[in-house]
């Protein structure tokens, strides 16, 4: 038996790599241009903000929900992202000192599987609202 090899090395592989070379320069050129415009961004909001303080921790001592928060006296809430392995005594010890008069756990249909979210209906609209 005779074997022939072919060199990899081929007439039309020189094209291929200079086309992978200016794809990879022009995407480096357009990755320049990008976090070039980004940095002008920054220094003129930078410039146009005020000068930055200490943090401070705010305790707001008005009333937490107003007829203006929730005029319209809903009491359920709907939450999402929450973390797989959340149960409803720990989403009520969140939500205190609100009281949770009811927690549905939205579920995939075929599954089961809890996915993420749900809904939480409070004992007053104000409770809601907060």
């Amino acid at each position: 038996r005779r074997v022939l090899f072919r060199s990899t090395e081929s007439a039309d592989a020189e094209p291929v790599k200079k086309k992978k070379k200016d794809k990879k320069e022009k995407k480096a050129k357009k990755a320049k241009a990008v976090t070039e415009a980004s940095a002008d961004d920054s220094a003129e909001e930078e410039a146009t903000s005020a000068p930055a303080t200490p943090a401070k921790l705010e305790v707001n001592t008005a009333p937490a929900a107003t007829s203006a928060n929730n005029p319209d006296g809903i009491t359920r809430v709907f939450v999402g992202n929450l973390a797989w392995t959340i149960d409803e005594a720990t989403m009520r010890e969140f939500a205190k000192p609100n009281t949770i008069t009811d927690i549905h756990w939205v579920t995939d249909k075929e599954s089961s599987k809890f996915m993420g979210r749900g809904f939480l209906e409070f004992e007053t609209a104000a409770q809601a609202g907060a």
